[in-house]
């Protein structure tokens, strides 16, 4: 039996769905060739997490919206505290979650804080051979000094910073300066001038009829 001819109109129908085909492919094997940008992970403080497995280290990116100015940052922050790191530990807690417990001198209470010797937990750190990493939060090491915008404790006990990098300026104190690390740029600003903005943010909130 000769073979029929298939019409233009079933070729350009193949055609289209092998396009079709094509284009799926690339949306999920290689998203950035069609410009798109798909959305971190979200870690929510609370939520149900499994601890990574021996020899892992578990990057958690966290969907922290961007804070536009420092007096809504001290708006949205339950403590504002400039703190001195005196220690940190990483614990393998028994649910199975890795926090950091930073021991801070508190040198300048601002909201919701006294001065003291406490303790900040965090999530993330590193036992044994585990390790979570939380994306957005600095290097903090022992000496290190900071001014930060903290939320209120969560259920797991873990105070986070408002906006995550954009509440933490770390403080040089040799050279009286404020500096914070945004999207590859570095905001460097005069420690004194600083601290006279968050005390008159916090002051304007605290005088308003519905602060």
């Amino acid at each position: 039996m000769a073979g029929r001819t298939l019409s233009p109109r079933f070729w350009a129908l193949a055609g289209l769905v092998a396009l079709l085909v094509a284009l799926a492919a690339i949306r999920i094997l290689r998203p950035e060739w069609l410009g798109i940008q798909p959305p971190p992970p979200v870690f929510v403080p609370g939520e149900g997490r499994g601890a990574p497995m021996a020899d892992e280290t578990m990057f958690v990116l966290v969907d922290a919206p961007q804070i536009p100015t420092l007096k809504e940052m001290a708006k949205k922050a339950s403590m504002v505290v400039e703190v001195e790191i005196l220690g940190k530990r990483a614990i393998l807690r028994e649910d199975g979650l890795i926090e950091t417990v930073l021991s801070v001198h508190v040198i300048t209470p601002l909201k919701n804080s006294a001065p003291s010797t406490r303790e900040i937990r965090i999530p993330g750190g590193r036992v044994a051979d585990r390790q979570v990493i939380l994306a957005g939060m600095p290097k903090i090491s022992v000496g290190d000094r900071f001014i930060l915008f903290l939320s209120g404790k969560g259920r797991d006990g873990w105070r986070m910073p408002v906006g995550m990098r954009q509440g933490i300026f770390r403080v040089d104190a040799l050279e009286q300066k404020v500096a914070r690390h945004l999207e590859g740029k570095t905001e460097v600003e005069d420690y004194a001038s600083f601290l006279q903005k968050v005390q008159t943010h916090l002051a304007q909130r605290s005088a308003s009829p519905n602060g």
